[in-house]
């Protein structure tokens, strides 16, 4: 860490000109950058779970999850 250090305090600007570099180059690729958040992307092909999970899809038409909670109360204190 210490020689690190020393080197780009000796050479500061090799170094930001090597930063800068790596930064455009990394830039220049941002324009291929795919991100997927579906549930089919996290999934290996053949796998079970993914069958399941097609089937699910043709026959509710949509992976889209509601959850329903309902609180039943059976004895409620009467008044006195």
């Amino acid at each position: 860490m210490q020689r690190l250090l020393n080197l780009t305090a000796a050479y500061p600007w090799p170094i930001f000109a090597l930063l800068t570099l790596t930064s455009v180059g990394a830039a220049s690729q941002l324009h291929k950058l795919e991100i997927h958040i579906s549930p089919q992307a996290l999934t290996v092909e053949g796998d079970s779970a993914k069958t399941l999970y097609e089937t699910t899809v043709e026959t509710f038409g949509s992976d889209n999850v509601t959850v329903i909670s309902l609180s039943l109360q059976f004895c409620s204190p009467t008044p006195d």
